[in-house]
């Protein structure tokens, strides 16, 4: 796993650093290593004299129209870079995946959690009333302090989830019998746990929020929430544009209306939310056919095909995303801008559903 970057305070999901499968806060430091910011700001960084990476190009914000832009701009940039003696990047496609995804939470920011509304939080929504602070309140259910550390968000849905069989009963008495929660007052209410267990000595230095690879999670969606959640009541369309926690929040407020309530095993939170995350962001599927089309009119097929039978070249040996044409952009850009050139060709411009269908018909190859 590649390290934090506390030099480079660039603000990630939380307001803290982040460590997951996809780790953003390696892109922040792909940004700054490959020298995107003596061009780009990215929120409150950079110069500015391009584009800034921060702000939102369109509502379609998947990995395809990062791959898009990045792909279409390869033509200004190279020849500027190289005027500029600004070395070129050098970029693997875990660095472009981790450069999405942190781009993607500067476009859907997560508020920072604050310990002081955090408090607020638990005495608004009468958590007291069951959890005291310490050992020595009058109390059923476990008091905070002896509440196992953890770190972040998820942890404290994934606790509040178990026992919510529990809580239904307890809430049951209340006037209000419905908890739900925002996912600023998540981000909130999991600061002020988080503070509370680091004066008693819970933890040695303060925890990250922390996720798994968003396709870690598939299995466990599988089996316990895609039942449910398919065709008409499917989540690719239901949590666009939500932020992770804003998602944490909607797992806790959806317990109350589930007939019956799976137990989730330690992290199994966090690869759900991941996943469900995921499919906000992937966006749809391109077609084999819409592909083929590109791949002949963008005139892929001049460098990408076998010169005796005409079949295309490409594809047979890997799985290619929208990460990997990234990667292999800049892994080859000026040489192929300058056959273009020999040859009498423009740079093949792709839009986001090109790229889409580009990548279906890549893969369907045998």
């Amino acid at each position: 796993m590649k390290p934090i970057i506390r030099s480079f305070a660039l603000p990630l999901l939380f307001g803290i650093p982040c460590l997951w499968g996809i780790d953003p806060a390696h892109g922040a430091q792909v940004l700054r290593e490959q020298n995107c910011l003596n061009c780009h700001a990215a929120g409150e960084y950079g110069s500015g004299v391009a584009p800034d990476l921060g702000r939102r190009a369109s509502t379609n914000d998947t990995p395809a129209a990062l791959a898009s832009r990045i792909w279409n701009h390869m033509p200004i940039m190279a020849p500027a870079m190289t005027e500029d003696r600004v070395p070129r990047p050098q970029m693997s496609e875990r660095d472009a995946e981790d450069l999405f995804i942190y781009l993607y939470s500067l476009h859907f920011p997560d508020n920072r959690g604050d310990a002081r509304r955090g408090r607020q939080v638990f005495a608004a929504k009468n958590c007291a009333g069951c959890h005291s602070l310490n050992p020595e309140g009058n109390i059923d259910a476990k008091p905070v302090s002896d509440w196992k550390p953890f770190d972040g968000p998820f942890a404290l849905i994934q606790e509040m989830w178990n026992h919510s069989s529990y809580m239904k009963n307890a809430l049951a008495k209340r006037s209000n019998p419905v908890l739900s929660i925002t996912g600023q007052q998540l981000a909130d209410l999991g600061a002020y746990v988080q503070a509370l267990q680091q004066t008693r000595s819970f933890a040695e230095e303060k925890p990250a929020a922390t996720l798994t690879d968003p396709l870690a999670g598939k299995p466990l969606f599988d089996a316990n929430c895609a039942q449910c959640h398919s065709q008409l009541v499917s989540l690719e369309d239901r949590l666009s544009n939500r932020t992770i926690t804003e998602i944490g929040a909607d797992l806790w407020n959806h317990a109350p209306r589930m007939l019956a309530i799976p137990m989730m095993a330690p992290d199994d939170m966090r690869q759900i939310a991941a996943y469900v995350w995921q499919l906000q962001y992937a966006g749809p599927r391109g077609t084999v056919a819409g592909g083929a089309r590109v791949f002949a009119d963008k005139g892929c097929a001049t460098c990408h095909s076998d010169p005796e039978t005409g079949e295309p070249v490409i594809g047979r040996d890997k799985v290619y995303t929208p990460y990997s044409m990234i990667s292999l952009g800049w892994d080859h850009d000026v040489r192929v801008q300058r056959d273009l050139q020999r040859k009498g060709m423009a740079w093949p411009r792709l839009s986001p559903a090109n790229m889409s269908d580009l990548l279906e018909y890549i893969n369907s190859r045998p």
